[in-house]
């Protein structure tokens, strides 16, 4: 079909037909009909219950979804699966038993070692990053710093699995300050222990009239005196 422009003819293309085995066809599904496709519908679902549980457990933003989801197939490929018994997905592709020594909480707090040479002598000696996924290339951990918003690829890795990052804290750093609260040393709204507020501090007429008020006597004579004092009056 050409178009009128001049254009270059569309060619329409070509479908990847599957030949041998039985798998030389190719068939649509009906939207919102995952019965039709139900065996990788549900392994859908389990991978995305897995990235969704992992997110909300460390509190993490949705746009790390990608990163959650390659870290739940990385861990669906090393567990046991009802397909093969006694054997994990990727032993029975590779033919080699999976090592699980290296597994890390998804989202955690990791400290990645700074190498001397991008560093000064009084320089922090790590970098405080969050774990989200492994290398597909390289045996190393995939790290992503927040402040700098960049990823990076270590081996050389201190964990805190019950580590979370507190992003709305932690985030405004990228801002270079803080935000900190002083609180005021000395209250003016202070509450007595009774629970009662304190009384005011005693004005002029208040000390005068303390001063004038009569005292105790010291001992019957003078008890007698005052005595005598008010029958004259």
């Amino acid at each position: 079909m050409a178009e009128p422009t001049g254009a270059i003819p569309m060619q329409p293309t070509p479908i990847p037909i599957f030949k041998g085995e039985g798998y030389d066809f190719w068939e649509l599904t009906i939207p919102h009909t995952p019965e039709h496709n139900g065996v990788v519908e549900r392994k859908n679902r389990t991978v995305m219950g897995l990235t969704r549980s992992m997110l909300k457990q460390k509190g993490m933003p949705n746009n790390f979804w990608a990163k959650g989801v390659a870290t739940a197939v990385y861990l669906l490929n090393r567990a046991p699966t009802k397909a093969r018994p006694n054997k994990t997905p990727i032993e029975e592709w590779g033919g080699t038993k999976p090592s699980v020594h290296h597994l890390r909480v998804f989202g955690c707090i990791a400290y990645s070692l700074t190498h001397p040479q991008g560093r000064q002598k009084l320089d922090n000696r790590s970098e405080k990053c969050l774990f989200v996924g492994y290398s597909p290339t390289s045996y190393g951990y995939r790290l992503y710093n927040p402040i700098t918003k960049s990823f990076v690829v270590q081996k050389h890795v201190v964990f805190h699995e019950d580590g979370v990052w507190q992003w709305n804290i932690e985030g405004r750093k990228e801002q270079g300050h803080e935000a900190v609260q002083f609180g005021d040393p000395f209250p003016t709204d202070v509450v007595g222990t009774d629970g009662d507020p304190p009384s005011p501090n005693p004005g002029p007429e208040t000390s005068n009239q303390i001063n004038n008020s009569p005292r105790e006597p010291n001992s019957l004579s003078q008890t007698s005196r005052d005595d005598d004092t008010i029958d004259e009056i």
